[in-house]
């Protein structure tokens, strides 16, 4: 009989893995960008990517939703045009909470 905290040993060096991975690419980024000095153009080509991403994870389920869904969405990225990522999600889950509501 399996115990509840036994654990397969694939799912354990891919959970490892996976951790590792994401560390050192963080620390890669952080210690590469320690040395090199950035132009204006590229500060404001970083400062777009979390905007950028946050909507490549989102866009694909709002359209494939429904309406409420997909106007949220809208919403969400006139917002992170101007602000930054934590208001950004907050107005996009009130405004899909809010919008369900009424639709």
């Amino acid at each position: 009989m399996t115990e509840w905290y036994a654990i397969e040993i694939t799912s354990f060096w891919t959970i490892f893995l996976m951790g590792l991975s994401t560390y050192v690419t963080r620390v890669a980024g952080l210690l590469v960008l320690r040395y090199l000095s950035l132009g204006g153009l590229m500060e404001e080509t970083l400062k777009a990517v979390p905007p950028a991403i946050f909507m490549s994870i989102i866009a694909p389920v709002a359209f494939m939703s429904g309406v409420a869904e997909t106007l949220a969405a809208a919403i969400t990225a006139v917002v992170a045009m101007r602000f930054s990522m934590l208001p950004s999600i907050c107005v996009g889950v009130f405004s899909c909470a809010m919008l369900r509501m009424v639709l």
